[in-house]
């Protein structure tokens, strides 16, 4: 089966969608693809895992919203680091 041919700026414009496992199979395949090969988006693709998991983790706790933004820069600022 022919995976279909992406360019960055199909991928990156689809970046979330792919994330949230949001998309058709074939299109799934071919990003993860073009991921593995990409030297240019795959710190993009990383870089959002990241994000996602630094909010996702910051929200089970949050009950006031300054702290949570706190905790988030807090996070992203260590996320950034590594």
């Amino acid at each position: 089966m022919m995976l279909p041919m992406l360019d960055c700026e199909a991928v990156m414009r689809q970046l979330w969608d792919y994330l949230d496992q949001q998309l058709t199979p074939d299109t799934m395949r071919a990003i993860h693809a073009h991921l593995d090969d990409c030297q240019q988006c795959r710190p993009h693709a990383e870089f959002r895992r990241a994000f996602e998991r630094v909010v996702a983790g910051a929200r089970e706790d949050a009950g006031d919203t300054d702290a949570l933004r706190e905790r988030i820069r807090q996070a992203l600022r260590k996320a950034d680091s590594q």
